[in-house]
């Protein structure tokens, strides 16, 4: 996609400095002037809400290939030919991204664009981009992927009483049946529930037990720093 070829999505990184660091401690990432060049076409856009509607648009397909009757309506609006098209939604898609990603401002949002940028097309931008930050970045944060989670676990001790090889016959092991659910789905959908199941010997379980009780260690160590 536009979006995501311009400049790949931090993912799990983006979602902690979101929620964590302010804009004076996020490094500020800036379009160079060719970069910038192609958004010159928003200075044909008939109104405000023309460019408003532009951007939403391009922030809402980020994840996904944008329809055509899109990208047709666009390149009316903006008088733009097919291979004008093209650089303007991946210029576009860059603006937005270094816009969400680290601005909190208008003027951090202007600070993303060259210094010699149209004074009044980039004012017009950061106000447009401004308003719809505190949404965009809601948005994001929780369209990020996340790992699968663990709904329930079980397990059964089994002596193997019969092998190719004798070291094997009467060696006790362990089956463990873990049941993950994926929540990375649409919200329309039912989560994606999978289960993986997998044998252990009695020497691969006290190793996972150890590293086990290792992370309960490490777990309960933050704990009680932040209390």
């Amino acid at each position: 996609t536009f979006f995501e070829a311009a400049c790949p999505p931090p993912q799990l990184i983006f979602a902690r400095r979101m929620a964590s660091q302010s804009s004076a401690s996020t490094p500020m990432r800036r379009l160079t002037l060719a970069e910038a060049k192609p958004l010159m076409a928003f200075l044909k856009a008939a109104s405000k809400k023309v460019i408003d509607n532009i951007l939403t648009a391009v922030f809402a397909h980020r994840r996904g290939t944008m329809p055509v009757k899109y990208k047709e309506v666009i390149a009316s609006a903006l008088q733009l030919t097919p291979a004008q098209l093209d650089p303007f939604l991946r210029s576009t898609a860059v603006f937005l991204r270094y816009a969400v990603y680290s601005s909190r401002s208008d003027a951090d949002v202007a600070a993303v664009l060259p210094d010699s940028f149209h004074p009044q097309l980039k004012q017009l931008l950061s106000v447009v981009v401004g308003a719809r930050l505190e949404q965009w970045r809601s948005t994001a944060i929780s369209s990020q992927l996340s790992l699968p989670k663990l709904e329930s676990m079980d397990w059964r001790v089994d002596v193997q009483s019969s092998s190719e090889s004798l070291s094997r016959m009467a060696v006790p092991s362990v089956f463990v049946e873990l049941r993950m659910c994926d929540s990375n789905v649409s919200r329309a959908s039912e989560p994606k529930r999978e289960t993986v199941t997998f044998e252990m010997t009695q020497d691969t379980l006290a190793a996972m037990l150890d590293g086990l009780g290792k992370i309960r260690e490490q777990l309960n160590s933050v704990a009680s720093t932040s209390q």
